[in-house]
């Protein structure tokens, strides 16, 4: 199993099959919470950003953008959630999500860019939202984001401290071993 492992084509495949878990279970748990008639406990919680922020920090780029790709159009598939305009801004949004923390990490010190997870969501929402609905403008999306999504950027931030970042499956603040 370990020698399996060191190829890294399988550590790819078992990082995108763990992310794609991750991002359909938590995304469905939360839609199972009652709602109280506001906006979705999707929308609050951002639970399906999460599985694409640990891989990212861990060192996993690649199968974060597989995953970003992928988990929202699973869950629409299995359980018709994003709905209606939801799927394409939530699809772009991971996207744009990843790619900024993909950046992140490569440029920024991992003691920053573990708590970014926050700044790249509503970055990528201020500009995906505009993109899929023309009418909405940028400003407008981070006022009405924070109030609603703010347990999920706390979630967010969370989720970065407890995982750190890596570059080459190392901390970037350590030293990466040769094997």
């Amino acid at each position: 199993m370990t020698i399996a492992l060191r190829r890294p084509w399988v550590r790819s495949i078992a990082a995108v099959s763990v992310g794609l878990a991750a991002a359909f279970v938590l995304p469905f748990l939360v839609h199972l919470l009652p709602a109280d008639g506001g906006p979705p406990q999707g929308a609050r919680l951002l639970p399906i950003f999460y599985a694409g922020l640990v891989l990212v920090l861990r060192g996993a780029p690649i199968p974060a953008l597989a995953v970003a790709v992928l988990a929202p159009l699973l869950n629409r598939l299995l359980t018709g959630m994003p709905a209606g305009t939801m799927l394409p801004t939530v699809l772009l949004e991971l996207v744009l999500f990843t790619l900024l923390l993909v950046l992140a990490v490569r440029v920024l010190p991992a003691s920053v860019a573990r708590f970014l997870g926050p700044v790249a969501y509503l970055v990528a929402s201020m500009i995906a939202r505009p993109i899929v609905v023309p009418d909405v403008q940028p400003l407008a999306v981070l006022t009405t984001a924070v109030p609603v999504a703010w347990p999920g950027l706390l979630m967010l931030l969370a989720i970065g401290a407890l995982a750190g970042a890596t570059r080459n499956g190392a901390r970037r603040d350590q030293a990466v071993p040769r094997v």
